[in-house]
């Protein structure tokens, strides 16, 4: 069932199943611009060698369509009754094409343009850090506050000002002028 959740999923972000001729009816061949992704289905046993011997397989037949193979990805989809290599293996192995191992739908979060997670945008990173760090440490807010004031995050501090800033808010008394 991975198999057809990953398909169908795969098509509800935009991607098209081409060259089925060429493809089926072991493998489904999804691509939409810039990516292309080869979906193969394994249920029962199999190596890791065929697993590799299917990639390179698919690499050649990428290059004959003159698609871009360092942008095609091998999902190798396991059935429920799969028994083989450990995901990893198979993952971290380079012959033939980049693969991932897709037991369930969440796999897809880990591979380009298939993450969907909503991702908050965070318009200012810095003042959240600067918020961050005031609440972790009074001191260290107090710095922060001093430089801001004195536009600390629009120009760049020389190294006077730095050193007199510390000596104040931190009690470092001991600070040499060092690049």
């Amino acid at each position: 069932m991975t198999y057809a959740k990953t398909l169908d999923k795969l098509v509800s972000l935009g991607f098209d199943v081409l060259f089925s001729d060429i493809f089926h009816p072991n493998m489904a061949y999804c691509y939409k611009e810039p990516v292309g992704f080869i979906l193969k289905k394994y249920n029962g046993e199999v190596s890791q060698e065929q697993i590799i011997i299917d990639a390179v397989e698919v690499r050649n037949k990428i290059k004959k369509i003159n698609h871009n193979i360092w942008n095609t990805y091998f999902l190798v989809c396991f059935g429920p009754k799969f028994k083989g290599n450990t995901p990893f293996s198979i993952e971290r192995d380079a012959r033939g094409l980049r693969k991932y191992v897709i037991q369930d739908l969440t796999d897809l979060d880990r591979i380009p343009y298939t993450d969907t997670r909503s991702i908050e945008r965070i318009d200012d990173p810095f003042h959240i850090t600067l918020q961050l760090l005031e609440n972790e440490n009074g001191e260290v807010g107090n710095l922060i506050n001093f430089l801001m004031k004195n536009d600390g995050a629009a120009r760049k501090l020389n190294k006077e000002e730095v050193r007199l800033s510390m000596i104040k808010y931190l009690g470092l008394e001991n600070i040499s002028h060092e690049d």
